[in-house]
């Protein structure tokens, strides 16, 4: 009897509490997404004062008022044409007489609604005199990019070098320029680095990164590097 009675209490509770999921269900949704906006917070803080600590060691510009308006300043290249929300944030710089090498995280977002994403990458932008090229973007091949091309024939092949013409895509408003800019000694230059990277370039501008690839701070110098042996290769004339 005790049982039976128990039951009927039990039922009778459930049924009083049920219009309340709903929204115990919405408050644990909310709940969540705070947690979630706090732990990225507290993410990015820890990443900038890592950054800046880098910095110094290297004896490096961190957050400099001179670094602001990367994105207006570089709106003619592909990358800063992306999307909404464009950000650059953690900005190293270093600076010689020759050029100016400064490295960033950016990120940006594309879509809308569910479909809605932030796309976060580190990227190196050498700025020189030394360099004046022509309007240029290169990438990593892949099957689709070959489909593609096979339909718009955009991509700058080498006759003379088929396994940099099989490893990245190289367009260019400018074809006959962007070959005549891409020699058998900057071609090289760029089979050199292991892990191939996205380049854009034009004038005085060259950018350096890999899509949704974030450098950790002990990888500064690395990318800093990467980056200055494409300037040697693509500066006007020689460099040390």
């Amino acid at each position: 009897m005790i049982q039976f009675v128990d039951l009927i209490l039990v039922a009778g509770l459930w049924q009083n509490l049920a219009p309340m999921f709903p929204v115990l269900f919405a408050l644990v949704v909310m709940v969540g997404a705070a947690l979630a906006v706090v732990m990225s917070l507290r993410a990015a803080k820890k990443r900038t004062q890592q950054f800046a600590l880098t910095a110094a060691q290297l004896s490096l510009q961190f957050d400099p008022p001179s670094a602001r308006g990367i994105v207006e300043r570089l709106e003619h290249l592909p990358l800063m044409q992306k999307g909404s929300g464009r950000q650059p944030m953690n900005t190293i710089v270093a600076e010689t007489e020759q050029l100016r090498l400064t490295v960033f995280d950016y990120q940006y977002t594309t879509g809308s609604g569910k479909s809605k994403s932030t796309h976060h990458q580190s990227v190196a932008w050498v700025s020189s005199r030394q360099l004046k090229m022509p309007e240029f973007v290169l990438y990593p091949e892949t099957w689709m990019n070959r489909l593609g091309d096979k339909l718009l024939k955009e991509d700058i092949d080498f006759e003379d070098d088929p396994e940099f013409s099989q490893k990245y895509v190289l367009t260019g408003p400018d074809k006959t320029a962007v070959q005549e800019f891409f020699d058998a000694r900057r071609r090289k230059a760029l089979q050199e680095i292991q892990q191939i990277p996205t380049v854009e370039g034009s004038r005085n501008d060259l950018l350096f990164y890999r899509p949704s690839t974030r450098i950790a701070p002990a990888e500064l110098k690395g990318l800093m590097s990467e980056a200055f042996s494409l300037y040697q290769a693509f500066a006007s004339e020689a460099v040390a």
